[in-house]
């Protein structure tokens, strides 16, 4: 996906899981969650990467506006 491409999912066919949250950092400006290891093992395969080597490289990026809804994306370190 292109920073352009606006992400499109199909709610009705989609995986679900539930995750709590926790605040971290200087007065919980921060929230911290979990991601499916299933994905993070999928985007490692693609990248013919391990999950360790994958986690080294990677980070998540989030993608946000209107409140709508959020999705993230696997974006390589710089």
């Amino acid at each position: 996906m292109s920073d352009e491409e606006e992400p499109t999912i199909d709610l009705e066919d989609t995986y679900r899981k539930t995750y709590r949250m926790q605040a971290t950092g200087a007065g919980g400006n921060t929230i911290r969650t979990s991601v499916p290891s299933e994905i993070v093992e999928k985007e490692a395969r693609k990248q013919k990467m391990t999950i360790e080597q994958f986690i080294k490289e990677f980070r998540v990026e989030w993608l946000y506006n209107g409140f709508e809804g959020a999705w993230a994306r696997f974006i390589p370190k710089q």
